[in-house]
């Protein structure tokens, strides 16, 4: 979710109209329009202020919601390292992945 996503988002869920929150903010109602579709940047300070709005951090307000996806050879990595350090667990998961036993 990009920043302009979350602000609606929690705006919204405040139950708060763009209006509101541009005169708690002190600016005009274009201004969040601007905000929510992510067509402005925002300064820290700003940024600040709005999370205190709706009782949130900035870190909630910043960070990304991204999920990473580990690739093939991250497993293999992972199952390697299995191997040499807990060969019980390496076979249960080649058992519940339907892999023969070595």
């Amino acid at each position: 979710m990009t920043f302009g996503e979350k602000v609606k988002k929690y705006r919204i869920e405040a139950d708060m109209t763009q209006d509101q929150l541009a005169s708690i903010l002190g600016k005009g109602k274009s201004y969040i329009c601007k905000l929510e579709n992510d067509q402005r940047g925002t300064p820290i300070p700003e940024a600040m202020k709005i999370a205190e709005v709706f009782g949130v951090t900035i870190q909630d307000l910043v960070s990304k919601d991204v999920e990473i996806e580990p690739s093939e050879s991250e497993y293999l990595r992972a199952i390697r390292n299995l191997r040499k350090e807990d060969p019980e667990k390496l076979r249960i998961i080649k058992e519940l992945l339907g892999l023969k036993k070595e």
